[in-house]
């Protein structure tokens, strides 16, 4: 005859008062089955190491922050946003979308909001700073008094930043690029 609430040979309680399988002993929760093990060991999410996803990776200018090609270098999981106090907005990095002559741009999601967006990191050279501000002021111009209800479907810019000496655009996170599209 069976017997009901009798502890399966070989697993721990969970705190929600089940059983973990091994399976789940050595892989979700990892940490903790270390911990029975080793009593001194902990685990610390900042000591995992970290995709890079800029090339060339080495920082060689900017205080070790950017490569010889003056690009901010990006890593997942890092946190782009102003130093300022009054800037609220800080962005994930979640991937890479894409590389070209002005800087780079990366997929991130909005701490705030949640919502998931492109962010162009700029290089940090005068001349393409000063051309991203063209755009930035054309792009102002169009999202707010020319298609302020985005009746003709124009790239919405959300924000502009200076990150470690880099122009940071977000905008909204379309499907493919003009370059795609264009193919």
């Amino acid at each position: 005859r069976p017997k009901n609430n009798r502890q399966p040979a070989f697993r721990r309680a969970n705190p929600e008062g089940g059983f973990i399988s091994p399976l789940q002993a050595l892989t979700s929760h990892l940490p903790a089955t270390y911990r029975i093990c080793n009593p001194g060991f902990k685990y610390e999410t900042s000591r995992n190491p970290r995709r890079v996803l800029t090339k060339p990776s080495k920082g060689v200018k900017n205080d070790g922050y950017d490569n010889e090609d003056s690009d901010y270098i990006l890593y997942v999981n890092d946190i782009l946003g102003s130093e300022e106090a009054g800037h609220k907005n800080r962005y994930l990095i979640l991937d890479v979308l894409g590389q070209g002559t002005f800087g780079q741009v990366v997929k991130c999601q909005n701490l705030k909001t949640q919502e998931v967006v492109a962010v162009k990191v700029i290089k940090n050279r005068t001349a393409y700073f000063n051309q991203s501000m063209m755009e930035v002021s054309v792009l102002d111009l169009l999202n707010t008094k020319l298609d302020k209800n985005d009746d003709h479907h124009l790239l919405r810019l959300k924000d502009t930043f200076i990150h470690r000496q880099h122009l940071c655009l977000v905008f909204e996170l379309l499907s493919v690029n003009l370059y795609e599209l264009i193919k």
